[in-house]
């Protein structure tokens, strides 16, 4: 515990109690620190697998099944007979012009309510490791720690994202 000298001390992820400075434990949580939108590259997901991650293995079983519909386009000059209208429409553009199949990077998979847990440990890690690599399309990610107390948002703006505390506020 720091005893109180100045004022200036008490920044957001300390409390007072009886005139002493706790620091209290901090969260981490990844944004977009830049303009382009959050998603992450296939090079994460595949560091998030390592580290058992479901969500990131679902994204990269859909981007494989894309890939090898594509791969045998590639080698037969047409879709397979078993493919469905939908996958077919979806890999049009990519079969024309001998493109790899596109990986989002977003985590909105079959089974899961909502894109990647910003707070999700595995994606912290991967960030945190990967650094760059870890990017995604237009994507610029960033590992923020915030007091682990504090009630959140995150707000957007062409993609940039920031953390912010919520408040109440009345029409």
């Amino acid at each position: 515990m720091l005893p109180i000298k100045n004022k200036r001390l008490l920044i957001s992820h300390k409390k007072i109690k009886k005139g002493v400075a706790i620091k209290t434990k901090n969260m981490k949580l990844v944004i977009n620190a830049g303009y382009g939108g959050f998603s992450i590259s296939r090079e994460c997901a595949e560091f998030m697998v390592k580290l058992g991650d479901k969500q990131a293995e679902a994204e990269l079983n859909d981007w494989n099944k894309r890939q090898s519909v594509l791969n045998y386009y590639k080698k037969n000059k047409k879709f397979p007979d078993d493919c469905d209208e939908d996958l077919k429409s979806s890999l049009e553009i990519d079969a024309k012009y001998e493109c790899e199949a596109k990986f989002y990077g977003y985590g909105y998979e079959e089974g899961f309510d909502n894109g990647y847990e910003r707070t999700n440990e595995n994606l912290i890690k991967a960030v945190e490791e990967l650094g760059k690599k870890a990017n995604g399309d237009c994507a610029t990610l960033k590992v923020v720690e915030i007091p682990d107390d504090v009630d959140y948002y995150i707000d957007e703006y062409d993609g940039f994202e920031s953390v912010n505390e919520k408040h109440r506020s009345w029409g």
